[in-house]
């Protein structure tokens, strides 16, 4: 496996910052005298932290807790590595300690796209029974396999997860991630819902990404929709979101390029006199708007789509059809795209 060495050492420790597989850090281990380290860690204050950590007496190191905090705080990610593995292949530390260290080490290594390193770190523990492992350990090592090529051991180490495990939603999304990449787009749409069924721990934004994947790519283009609009509605600033907004844009401009889409097809539509309208849908990202208009656009007359900027100074793309004098009228028309085309609309003030 090829190891892929990041060009910039970070400034911050290994275990703080946002990482694509980082996992949330658990403060299990921060008991008696290490309660202060891991209340400074949280607080983001990490020099202090190091000082009291420096304070333990050395007689406190036999359990490997200190050995773990040593990593969580250590800058740089070859010594942090080491660290790891002294704690994780020492089978006189408990379980508990060797799995964190584990975690913590082996999220990092694969998120910087070090897979041989990340899955060292997980292989000492994977000969023990599954039942004693947290879910966590094994969607690491799923996550280390699909870096490595081997597709059908990550699926089988993902399907270790069981679904009463706090990770059970996330190692089923990464198992639509891995079917879609194989080409089984049917299967990969029930690994994602099967997700969906079981949510757990920030894994949402990664299915719904998944599954407007798998939707568009099967010609569902409504479904998909639907999906993008409850992605930006609940995850507006996830990384889940922002892929699909540069995906709906690519598509967009793949169709303008080969002539099939008319960008102005939005904007023309005549000038609106009546105080309501009906509201469809609402975007963070204009291509996700202009592609829901496109998939609607010859069932539903009038669609456009209005600009608002919201009280932070971002623009917001809503979705919107008909012009009427009354609310009454409006609601008539949700009434009727709902029982039509299946379309969820509410009653807005035309051009609001």
């Amino acid at each position: 496996m090829k190891l892929v060495r990041p060009t910039r050492r970070p400034s911050l420790p290994l275990a703080g910052g946002a990482l694509a597989l980082a996992l949330t850090v658990s403060f299990a281990l921060a008991r008696g005298s290490l309660g202060e380290v891991g209340d400074l860690f949280a607080a983001g204050r990490y020099d202090e932290a190091r000082e009291a950590l420096a304070r333990i007496p050395s007689e406190a190191e036999s359990g490997g807790a200190v050995l773990v905090w040593r990593q969580r705080l250590e800058d740089d990610p070859d010594r942090a590595c080491a660290l790891a593995l002294e704690v994780v292949r020492n089978q006189d530390h408990a379980l508990e300690v060797r799995v964190q260290s584990a975690l913590d080490a082996a999220s990092i290594a694969l998120a910087r796209q070090r897979t041989e390193e990340g899955w060292q770190l997980l292989r000492p523990l994977l000969d023990l029974p599954p039942e004693s492992l947290p879910g966590d350990i094994y969607l690491l090592a799923g996550e280390a396999l699909r870096q490595a090529g081997d597709r059908q051991r990550a699926r089988e180490m993902l399907a270790t997860v069981r679904p009463d495990d706090p990770a059970f939603a996330a190692a089923r999304s990464l198992l639509g991630r891995i079917t879609l990449e194989s080409g089984d787009k049917e299967l990969a749409l029930r690994y994602f819902a099967a997700g969906a069924r079981q949510r757990g721990r920030g894994a949402e934004p990664e299915m719904l990404a998944g599954r407007w994947q798998v939707l568009a790519d099967l010609g569902r283009e409504s479904e998909a929709a639907e999906v993008a609009a409850e992605l930006m509605r609940d995850y507006p600033s996830s990384l889940a979101a922002m892929e699909v907004g540069t995906l709906a844009r690519r598509a967009l401009d793949d169709q303008a390029a080969a002539g099939a889409l008319d960008p102005s097809a939005a904007t023309t539509a005549p000038v609106q006199t009546g105080r309501f309208a009906v509201q469809l849908a609402a975007f963070r990202d204009r291509a996700l708007a202009m592609q829901f208009v496109e998939r609607w656009r010859g069932q539903v007359t009038g669609l456009r789509v209005v600009t608002e900027v919201d009280e932070l100074g971002q623009p917001i793309y809503k979705v919107q059809t008909g012009s009427f004098d009354s609310a009454a009228q409006a609601r008539a028309e949700v009434d009727r795209l709902a029982r039509t085309h299946r379309l969820e609309g509410f009653v807005a003030g035309s051009g609001d």
